[in-house]
């Protein structure tokens, strides 16, 4: 995906406007100057936790998965307890509150943001920015025994998107499917390591029809060697 999902942007933010309503609200129904005695440990635990989801949901983090159940649970029992002592909302209104949050969450089943969930390799729009260069790339498939003998359009430390496959070699690389990638950085090293297929596409904008591979397992060494060739202007390497 080029564009992060609107659904994780609106949610992030929404838990961030829930997070800055909590001390917004108690100072408005309490003295401004006694803030801080007003604000309960519950509350402080709420605007944090909603703090980190909304971080969480921006970046499609994996720790999603534990921070929104928690969040959701904390937010709950905070309302269920405010309904129970507080003088200034009934039980009514800290339920509706609740139901309000957990109907919320619901935005992050919609399609596109649930894959890149289950699917953190999708984050397309969070790489490291890519420079637009040439290198040969070899493409040997997991599951296939026929390498492809391919050029890039761009590359980062993260991955790369290469161009010049034949109509018949697009159509039939899959989403998801794993290579072992071998490239040479000019004047650098060669570069071994797994890739994910992570976008294909027909051509949009500046890009040509390719796919695009998110590289792992990368050592230290080879992601600064990548970082520092993809930011050199466009060049050509060749093996040997």
């Amino acid at each position: 995906m080029t564009k992060r999902p609107l659904a994780l942007t609106l949610f992030a933010t929404a838990m961030l406007m829930v997070c800055f309503s909590i001390p917004l609200q108690a100072g408005w129904l309490q003295d401004i100057d006694h803030l801080t005695q007003s604000l309960t440990w519950l509350n402080i635990l709420v605007m944090l936790l909603c703090a980190s989801l909304a971080w969480a949901t921006l970046k499609a983090h994996w720790s999603i998965r534990l921070l929104l159940p928690f969040t959701v649970m904390t937010v709950i029992f905070n309302n269920w307890w405010v309904g129970h002592v507080s003088l200034d909302f009934s039980m009514v209104q800290a339920s509706f509150a609740s139901f309000g949050f957990v109907s919320l969450s619901g935005v992050l089943l919609q399609k596109e943001a649930l894959e890149v969930l289950r699917n953190p390799k999708l984050k397309w729009w969070d790489r490291s920015p890519r420079g637009q260069i040439e290198v040969p790339v070899v493409l040997s498939p997991w599951l296939r025994g026929t390498a492809l003998h391919k050029k890039s359009f761009d590359l980062s430390d993260t991955g790369l998107f290469v161009q010049n496959l034949l109509e018949e070699e697009f159509l039939s690389l899959k989403l998801g499917e794993r290579f072992e990638v071998r490239l040479l950085l000019e004047g650098q090293c060669e570069i071994h390591c797994t890739a994910l297929l992570v976008r294909k596409t027909t051509g949009a904008g500046v890009y040509p029809q390719g796919v695009g591979l998110a590289f792992e397992g990368l050592g230290a060494s080879e992601k600064s060697s990548l970082k520092k060739f993809s930011c050199k202007p466009s060049e050509h390497a060749t093996f040997h």
